[in-house]
């Protein structure tokens, strides 16, 4: 039995050696070969048009929101990149550039959209801020009108002190903290518009912009009944 076995296994053996042998087979395993062969550069081939478009996308990245930091890093992907590009080694070598860059890219446009983000606040802030200001400004002008056109007026001690309130708030409130200058340019603001609101302060001007008003609110309301 054991004869026969190897003799079994020798008639194997020589069957393999024959396939290998044959033209047959070896175009087989040519084609097989070839077949790898352009699978492996179709995906090089795609890896490097990935990292072709993220080079370009690089090149073209707005460097308004970045950091001198970022924008020599920039550079330099792109030149290392491009440099694997131009004489790969392996698949591998240029996936990890791939992957690299896909990183590299998520932390440029985080990193973009926080500074706009952080500016456009900044932006808003400054106008919230000039808003106040033109606040105060108005204020200020029309407790002083009507000072002048009430000068005996019972309410004048009051007037003075919230018109010199007024003055010292916007003048103080210059500092490095925009947020905080905010807030107190608000607070004030609203205080004296109360303040005004309560004691029924009027210029003669406004006075007289309200007569008219209702003049034309109460003409269109009898030409209304008459249509």
């Amino acid at each position: 039995e054991g004869v026969a076995d190897d003799e079994q296994l020798n008639t194997v053996e020589a069957f393999r050696e024959f396939v290998k042998t044959s033209n047959a087979f070896k175009e087989f395993e040519k084609k097989q070969q070839d077949l790898r062969n352009k699978n492996a550069l179709r995906k090089i081939d795609k890896v490097i048009n990935l990292l072709s478009r993220k080079i370009k996308h690089l090149q073209s990245f707005s460097k308004e929101n970045l950091t001198s930091t970022s924008v020599s890093l920039i550079d330099e992907k792109i030149k290392s990149s491009q440099l694997i590009i131009d004489n790969p080694k392996t698949l591998s070598e240029l996936e990890n550039v791939n992957k690299e860059l896909t990183i590299f890219i998520g932390d440029l446009t985080a990193e973009d959209k926080r500074v706009a983000d952080s500016k456009k606040a900044e932006k808003k802030l400054i106008s919230d801020l000039n808003t106040e200001l033109l606040r105060i400004d108005q204020h200020i002008n029309k407790l002083k009108a009507y000072l002048t056109e009430n000068l005996s007026s019972d309410l004048l001690p009051l007037i003075i002190e919230k018109v010199s309130i007024l003055k010292t708030t916007k003048n103080e409130n210059s500092s490095d903290n925009k947020s905080e200058e905010l807030k107190a340019l608000r607070k004030v603001n609203e205080e004296i518009s109360n303040f005004m609101l309560d004691n029924n302060i009027l210029t003669k001007a406004e006075i007289a912009d309200e007569k008219k008003k209702a003049k034309a609110e109460e003409k269109r309301i009898a030409d209304a009944k008459k249509a």
